[in-house]
């Protein structure tokens, strides 16, 4: 991890309120993994002083860049997906610690709700010699992106939809209760809402099947030093805190207590 400046290579908006972003870095590009993410500076006139964690969601070893995909949710989200190409952008990373799958696990899951999507598309792209099947969920048809990306990285892709417009009309964890049932896995790797996240816990306990999750926070300094983002995680006597931008953003699922 280190600080550095990234020159935008293209910016476009896919859906509504979602963008990709494309950043020529030989660094980030060559040492991300998958469930990072960029910790990205505001423009100094915006006069927003925290940066931004946005996940890493593909690398190109060839060209020395790396996708990221944004969706606007406020003022900071919205300035960086204004940047055009030629900017250069003030960024730390890649940030955190990754999804960790050992070499005898063949079988995986990728489970992902709304923009929760992007991190696992590089778990895709990384562990693509396996049996990859990706699950992802969107609100609505209008939201839905990358599905094409996934294919090229998994057996199998499976979309729901919650207003049923695409794909499965309903949830994506009923979906992964549906796959469960009918084959055999060896671990499931998660990212999204916490309320989604909480559901493929219990899934994947019930099913006695490893998971490891990617959880979605608001950081202050991204560096471990603030506690802003801190997470409750289980101990021997009960819990601890732990920093989702230092300590994370991937945990065991069995560790994560996801507060009602």
């Amino acid at each position: 991890m280190k600080a550095i400046k990234c020159k935008v290579i293209s910016n476009e908006q896919i859906e509504k309120n979602i963008y990709k972003m494309v950043f020529r870095s030989d660094y980030i590009s060559t040492e991300a993994r998958p469930g990072q993410f960029a910790h990205i500076k505001l423009c100094q006139h915006s006069g927003l002083l925290l940066r931004r964690p946005i996940s890493i969601a593909s690398v190109d070893l060839n060209r020395q860049s790396f996708t990221i995909y944004i969706q606007i949710k406020g003022q900071g989200t919205e300035i960086l997906c204004s940047s055009v190409k030629g900017d250069y952008m003030d960024m730390i990373g890649p940030c955190g610690s990754y999804f960790n799958v050992s070499e005898d696990i063949k079988d995986i899951i990728l489970i992902g709700g709304g923009i929760g999507i992007a991190p696992l598309l590089l778990a895709a792209q990384h562990f693509k010699d396996r049996n990859i099947t990706s699950l992802l969920g969107y609100r609505d048809g209008g939201q839905v992106f990358s599905v094409y990306e996934f294919e090229k990285f998994s057996k199998q892709v499976l979309i729901s939809t919650d207003d049923a417009s695409v794909g499965y009309g309903g949830k994506i964890t009923d979906v992964l209760i549906d796959i469960l049932r009918s084959g055999k896995y060896d671990c499931v790797l998660g990212c999204g809402p916490y309320p989604m996240l909480k559901t493929v816990k219990d899934i994947c306990q019930q099913n006695d099947i490893l998971c490891q999750v990617s959880l979605e926070q608001n950081m202050g300094c991204g560096i471990g030093a603030c506690m802003g983002c801190a997470c409750k995680i289980k101990t021997d006597g009960g819990y601890t805190y732990k920093r989702v931008c230092k300590d994370g953003p991937v945990f065991y699922a069995d560790e994560v207590i996801f507060d009602e």
